[in-house]
This record gives structure tokens, sequence and C-alpha cells, in this order.
């Protein structure tokens, strides 16, 4: 699996530039980062890299045994946890993971219970999600993300609203099952750097 991007330029109005010809090749089984200072671009970047945002120029394309894939499909092979995500705060933690299962499904044949017990959440499975703290739901989209069988999973500032020992639970969690996954960490922490093979680096607009 491969993501491609040339001359990447994003601009939301005509003299303002959030970056301007950004080029990468990422690759499977490799982590990356995506630094900067705020209002640099990442998170405008990672949502190009997703398919959620377009650029103004350049190009972006995934690649699957050196084809090309359809932007339309490009969401099959993507797992993605951002702040700007919402979750369906009017179903219970239940109703939520069912759904979810109907679209996509956890790696290792992980089931319901077994990602409760992952995500420590287990007391709250018939909680409305509207009811959750924001740490409670960072792990929730956290987890969901890292243990979805994607070939991609796509993370945008992953430690908001975590307190130490969770910071400390979604390093181990990510560590044992990003492996064989394309992933991009975007933050301007450096903490969330510690395993990347390389980091994109954008300015301050």
């Amino acid at each position: 699996m491969k993501i491609i991007a040339e001359n990447l330029c994003k601009r939301y109005s005509l003299h303002n530039w959030v970056f301007k010809n950004i080029n990468f090749e990422l690759i499977s089984a490799t982590t990356y980062g995506i630094s900067g200072s705020n209002g640099s671009g990442k998170s405008t970047l990672l949502s190009i890299i997703s398919g959620i945002n377009l650029p103004s120029s350049g190009k972006i394309q995934y690649q699957l045994h050196e084809k090309n894939i359809d932007p339309l499909q490009w969401y099959k092979y993507i797992s993605i946890a951002t702040p700007y995500a919402e979750l369906i705060d009017f179903l219970s933690l239940n109703e939520l993971i069912d759904y979810y299962l109907q679209y996509k499904k956890f790696v290792q044949s992980i089931d319901k219970n077994q990602f409760l017990e992952i995500v420590y959440l287990e007391e709250h499975r018939s909680k409305l999600i509207k009811y959750f703290s924001s740490g409670m739901k960072q792990r929730l989209k956290l987890a969901l993300a890292i243990l979805t069988d994607t070939p991609i999973l796509l993370l945008d500032e992953p430690t908001t609203n975590l307190d130490d020992e969770a910071i400390q639970w979604y390093k181990l969690l990510l560590e044992k099952y990003r492996s064989a996954k394309l992933v991009v960490i975007a933050s301007n922490d450096q903490n969330d750097f510690t395993n990347c093979s390389d980091i994109i680096k954008l300015g301050a607009k």
C-alpha cells in the first residue's frame, strides 16, 4: 500500500495559503508524523490524505500493488481518529459498536466484548455516548481506529483529552497493532513521534 502526494497546495483565499508544494511517498508497515506549529496545516493535510478535504492544487493517490485506487474507494482502506470526527452521541456504546461493525471489522477477529475490555468501557456499554466524558470519547475514537482491520491508520492529535494513564494505554495499543499498517500521526507534541520513521514538517502559515 502506498500514498503518493505531488505538489500538494492548499489555500482558503487568494493570498491565504495553508501550505505549498508538499511531496511525499508513504508505504505500508511504516509510521509517519506530520509536525508543525498551530495553524501550519497539520489537520488540513491529514484530511486531504484521507480524502475528506481536497487540495487546491497538486494531487494525491492511493496505490495497491502499483495500481491506483479510485478516490471514491479510499474509505475502505482507512481508519481515522480526529478531534473533528464526531461520534453518534444518541446511540449507546453497544449500539454504536454494532452499527460500526456492519461496515468494518476489527483486527484479529476481536469481538465486541473483547473490544470493550481493551478500551476499559465494559461497565458503560449501555450508556449513551452523549454522556461520556471527553476522555472516554477520545479513548473510544482511538480504539475504533487502531483496532479496525484496515491498512491505513490516520491519527490527528491522538493524545487530546487523555490523562497520563490513558496516554500510556494509547501508546501501548498503537505499538501492539501498528506493525502492518501505514500510520500517519499529526501532532504538535514531539512525544507522539517516538516511533515515526519520517516526519513531514510544516511551517507556520
